[in-house]
């Protein structure tokens, strides 16, 4: 079972709903971090659980309060390698105190909140905590840098990320720490049961949109990640596993898919991506057709960003097949995309991919 520094009893009921920040040394409106002292987090929660306030009979009244918004999670740098947290290559980069992030803003704790702390502090030394990657960015208490992608979660770990890029290209919890290539790769190829998507033409509600996201981010993540290791091999074989277990008939391919396409090019894999090249060309070419019959008021009112995203992957494809030297296959694709030539229409440089939305969002 897991260990809670706060006993079951101060948790239950209502007890704990809210737990209020107070310092009296905080006097002025604007809070000053440095009149809060700076305590490990197991010290607060046993301060928080116990109560501290004599009047229990007001049931409005908080039994207790958040005596600093600075506080920290100690950790054994010992069991961090022992537990798998951190790995030989890391030696040096252990870190004994990992921060805790409360804004400034915000005033109190409320009982999930607690819980998460509580959880995170009371085993990080003893065993793996992780976050869903779905879970929300606020409930991660700024701990994202301390992080290590292992599959569908976020395990904390005492190494800082060195390369904070990924959370602009991912999103804040996707690309959240570092990437465990070994861990990821491992899980997916290994461990991870798929469900028939890839045998079966059916209708996929978009109640399995989180889910599909999901998954799409952390193999790309990994594939790229390998990429930039020198992995190709290991880069490829994650992107062929994400398009045979979300293939087109179910998932129709869109810009999001040029990036798995990508890796394949310039893995090596030029020819087995060849198929999913035409396929996305087909279904960009839907798209632009759509997009042509529609008024330019009705264009710009609701389509613009998906109309330049269209673009962008019609253009991304060209530059693929010219890139592994097709030429031929190059010049039908340009036969093709022929009717749909908006470089007058376009900004220079089409937007970028947006990241993706966080769960919840």
């Amino acid at each position: 079972p897991l260990k809670l520094t706060i006993t079951k009893e101060a948790y239950r009921g209502s007890n704990r709903n809210s737990v209020p920040y107070f310092n009296p040394q905080q006097k002025g409106e604007q809070y000053n971090p440095a009149l809060d002292p700076e305590l490990n987090l197991i010290d607060v929660l046993n301060f928080v659980g116990a109560d501290q306030v004599a009047n229990s009979n007001n049931r409005r009244q908080a039994r207790t309060y958040l005596p600093t918004k600075r506080f920290y999670i100690q950790t054994d740098p010992q069991k961090a390698f022992q537990l798998g947290m951190a790995e030989p290559q890391d030696s040096g980069r252990v870190y004994s105190r990992i921060p805790v992030q409360i804004s400034a803003e915000k005033n109190y704790l409320i009982k999930d909140e607690l819980a998460i702390l509580d959880v995170i502090a009371s085993n990080i030394n003893e065993r793996p905590v992780y976050f869903a990657v779905t879970c929300r960015p606020e409930k991660m208490f700024g701990l994202q840098d301390f992080m290590r992608l292992e599959g569908l979660s976020l395990r904390i770990t005492p190494v800082k990320a060195q390369n904070t890029t990924d959370r602009r290209v991912y999103g804040s919890v996707y690309g959240a720490g570092r990437v465990g290539t070994e861990q990821v790769y491992g899980n997916v190829m290994e461990k991870f049961r798929w469900g028939n998507f890839d045998k079966y033409d059916v209708f996929v509600d978009n109640s399995y949109a989180p889910a599909v996201q999901s998954h799409h981010i952390i193999m790309l993540r990994t594939a790229e990640e390998l990429m930039y290791q020198g992995d190709s091999t290991r880069a490829v074989n994650l992107c062929r596993q994400y398009l045979e277990a979300f293939p087109h008939m179910n998932f129709p391919y869109d810009y999001r898919t040029m990036r798995f396409l990508n890796i394949m090019v310039d893995g090596g894999a030029y020819e087995e991506a060849k198929a999913h090249l035409q396929l996305l060309a087909e279904q960009t070419v839907e798209f632009l057709k759509f997009y042509d019959s529609l008024s330019v008021e009705a264009l710009e009112a609701g389509f613009q960003s998906d109309f330049a995203l269209t673009v962008r992957t019609k253009e991304d494809i060209l530059r693929a097949v010219r890139r592994a030297g097709d030429t031929e296959y190059a010049a039908q694709l340009e036969e093709t995309f022929k009717p749909f030539d908006y470089q007058s229409q376009l900004p220079q440089t089409p937007p970028p991919p947006p990241p993706p939305q966080e769960q919840g969002e």
